[in-house]
C-alpha cells in the first residue's frame, strides 16, 4: 500500500492525548519511561495528571507532543506492520519523522526536543513575538504583504487556503489591523514566540551546535524536509536544513504536493488531534488522511491479508483508459498508444505481487495516456481513487 506517514507540531497537545494507545498496547510505556529519563521529570504525570495544570510549563509541550506522536506511530507498526513510503512532520513533527525513519534515534530525538524546547522558550523571553494564522487571503498576497511590512514573515505555508505570519507583538498587532481592512480573516495563535522567523536565529544557531554531536543514520524511508518541501538527499543536510528550519517558514502545502505527486493516496497523522488531516479538505481527493487521534484505521486491518497481483492492476487500470472516450481535438494517436504499449507490457510480470513502484508505473501511464485523450488532473484523480476502490486498498471515510 502507499502510504504516507505525518506528525503534528506543538499547538496539538491536550490532557491525557494517547492515553487509549498506551492503555490498548501497555508495551509502548517503555517509550514514556525512557522519555522521563532523559526529560528528568515523570512525563506522564505532564499528560496524564492534573487537567488544571496541563502543560503550564511552556518547556514540557514539545516533549510531550513528540512523544505521544512517536508512540502512536509505534502502535500502527507494531499492531498493522505498516511500512511508510516516506514520512513528514509539521514543525516540531519534522524531529519526529527523523525518529520514525531510524534518521535519529528515539533516546536522541527526545534529547533534541527537549534542547530545542528550551531554547526556543529563551529566545521568546528575549523578543516578545507572536504568531497569527490567515485565511480568506491567498498565500502570495500574505507573502507580498510581509515583504512589504517591516517586523513581520511568514511562519507557516499551511494550505492554499492558510498561512501563518508571527514578528514582534507590536508589529504583529499593527499587520492584523492591516489586514482586517484588507478582507483578510485573522486569528492570534496561542505561542509564545514568533517561530519559524528570524527572531529564532539565536535558538536555531544553538540547535546547530547541539546536535553536530549526534550520528545521523540512512533512513528506511524518505524524509521530506519543512524547508525544501523535498526529501532528504544526503545525511549532511539533515543538521543544517533542521536550523534553517526554525529560522524559515514551514512549507506544508507544497509537502503535501509533492506527497501527491508521488502517487501516494494515504496520509496517516500519527499523534494528538488530526490537525494536518484537517489541512486537506480543501484540497482534491487524492490523498486520503486518516488519524490515529480518531481511530480510523480499520481500513489498515482490512488489508492486512490481502495480496494484489500486477495483472489486476493491469487489468483495471486499462479497463479505465480504454472507457474513457477521447475529449481532446488535437489528440496524439501516436504518444497515446506508445503509453497504453507499456502499460501492457507490465502484464509479463502478470503473476507477481505488486508494490508501490508497480502502482507508481501504472497510475504515470494512466496519466500520460488521459492527458493526450483530455482528460484533467481532478478527473485522472478521481479514475485512479476509482481503480483502487475496485482493486480493495483503499477505504473512503
Amino acid at each position: 500500500m502507499s502510504i504516507s506517514v505525518v506528525f503534528p507540531g506543538q499547538a496539538s497537545q491536550y490532557p491525557n492525548m494517547g492515553l487509549s494507545i498506551l492503555n490498548e498496547m501497555p508495551e509502548l510505556n517503555e517509550y514514556y519511561i525512557r522519555a522521563s529519563e532523559i526529560l528528568d521529570k515523570d512525563i506522564k504525570k505532564v499528560i496524564f495528571g492534573d487537567k488544571d495544570k496541563f502543560m503550564e510549563n511552556q518547556l514540557d509541550i514539545q516533549p510531550a507532543v513528540f512523544l505521544t506522536s512517536y508512540v502512536a506511530y509505534e502502535y500502527i507498526k507494531r499492531k498493522y506492520d505498516i511500512k511508510s513510503c516516506c514520512f513528514a512532520g509539521h514543525s516540531l513533527g519534522e524531529i519526529t519523522s527523523l525518529v520514525a525513519s531510524g534518521m535519529l534515534s528515539f533516546d536522541d530525538g527526545m534529547k533534541l526536543v527537549k534542547y530545542r524546547s528550551r531554547s526556543m522558550v529563551e529566545a521568546s523571553s528575549n523578543v516578545m513575538g507572536g504568531m497569527t494564522s490567515i485565511t480568506q487571503f491567498s498565500p502570495e498576497l500574505v507573502t507580498k504583504f510581509c515583504e512589504d511590512f517591516e517586523g513581520v514573515w511568514v511562519s507557516c505555508y499551511n494550505s492554499n487556503h492558510q498561512t501563518v505570519i508571527g514578528g514582534k507583538i507590536e508589529c504583529l498587532t499593527k499587520a492584523e489591523e492591516k489586514l482586517l481592512s484588507m478582507g483578510a480573516k485573522v486569528k492570534r495563535l496561542s505561542t509564545i514566540g514568533a517561530f519559524h522567523t528570524p527572531l529564532m536565529l539565536e535558538a536555531a544557531n544553538q540547535l546547530y551546535e547541539y546536535i553536530q554531536k549526534m550520528d545521523i543514520h540512512e533512513p528506511n524511508a524518505m524524509v521530506i524536509s519543512n524547508v525544501t518541501a523535498r526529501p532528504y538527499s544526503r545525511l549532511i543536510d539533515v543538521k543544517k536544513l533542521l536550523r534553517m528550519q526554525m529560522i524559515l517558514p514551514v512549507q506544508w502545502e507544497k509537502t503535501i504536493s509533492y506527497i501527491e505527486d508521488m502517487y501516494i493516496t494515504r496520509l496517516i497523522e500519527c499523534g494528538p488531534r488530526s490537525t494536518l488531516s484537517n489541512l486537506l479538505k480543501d484540497r482534491s481527493n487524492k490523498l486520503i488522511p486518516y488519524s490515529t487521534d480518531k481511530s480510523q484505521l480499520d481500513f489498515l486491518r482490512d488489508t492486512q491479508d490481502k495480496q494484489f497481483y500486477v495483472k489486476d492492476l493491469v487489468k483495471e487500470c486499462e479497463c479505465a483508459v480504454s472507457c474513457c472516450k477521447n475529449k481532446a481535438e488535437d489528440y496524439n494517436v501516436i504518444t497515446c498508444k506508445e503509453y497504453y504499449e507499456k502499460l501492457i507490457n507490465m502484464k509479463l510480470k502478470s503473476n507477481l505481487i505488486y508494490h508501490d513502484e508497480d502502482v507508481i508505473e501504472a497510475f504515470n501511464y494512466i496519466e500520460k495516456i488521459l492527458c493526450c485523450k483530455g482528460y484533467n488532473s481532478d478527473e485522472i484523480s478521481q479514475i485512479e481513487r476509482t481503480i483502487e476502490k475496485k482493486l480493495g486498498f483503499v477505504v473512503d471515510l
